[in-house]
């Protein structure tokens, strides 16, 4: 495919020695030290789940990029749910405990980020007329990741943060921040005057958001 074609070529052009396997099927990713996936969910069967799961269990990272919506969010927590046994989580959960997320009162809710926007987004006529006709804000890419790894990770630095999904919601002189950490998913309401810094880094739409662990 096009994507696959320029993710190829991009990597080429970022890490000229690394050696790069466009995989056509599960089973090529078989091999693969660090396997790259990315907007397959809406695309693969939920029987095929399983045999993806074994087909990239012999790697030892694993990158798994989705849209943003809630479909693709919850599929990917299970997928998180079905990988702990094997990896440890890397992003964007701040701990390797149950997703909180999947806990009734925050079923309205959806794990999801803002990734920012090519430039030419904002300077081609062609992708402003497109964004038009298609009614699709191209100025947000809402996305749902997964990152994984198999290496033994020192998780203590993790423990100490909390992160941020979706956008914060700021009024005048406080905001609302939808926030995970180890003891679940919550919404937290801070003030600006004593919370400065995390306002001005929950304004940059970016997926290292992060506030310090609250009390």
């Amino acid at each position: 495919t096009v994507a696959l074609k320029y993710s190829c070529e991009r990597l080429t052009q970022l890490y000229p020695n690394l050696k790069i396997v466009a995989c056509s099927s599960l089973e090529d990713a078989t091999e693969a030290n660090v396997v790259v996936l990315s907007h397959i969910l809406n695309e693969i069967e939920k029987s095929e789940i399983e045999t993806l799961k074994r087909a990239i269990s012999k790697s030892e990272w694993v990158v798994w990029v989705e849209p943003g919506t809630r479909e693709t969010s919850q599929r990917l927590i299970q997928i998180r749910k079905l990988m702990l046994p094997e990896f440890q989580v890397l992003a964007p959960c701040p701990h390797q405990l149950e997703c909180g997320m999947m806990n009734s009162e925050n079923m309205k809710h959806w794990c999801h980020f803002f990734a920012a926007p090519p430039g030419q987004v904002f300077t081609s006529s062609f992708w402003a007329e497109f964004g038009k006709k298609m009614k699709i804000d191209l100025r947000s890419l809402p996305t749902s990741f997964l990152c994984l790894t198999k290496r033994s990770l020192d998780d203590s630095k993790n423990r100490e943060s909390s992160r941020v999904i979706g956008r914060p919601r700021f009024y005048k002189g406080f905001g609302k921040f939808l926030v995970c950490d180890e003891r679940g998913v919550s919404e937290v309401k801070l003030l600006e005057r004593t919370h400065r810094e995390v306002f001005k880094e929950g304004k940059k739409d970016v997926f290292e958001n992060y506030l310090r662990r609250r009390e």
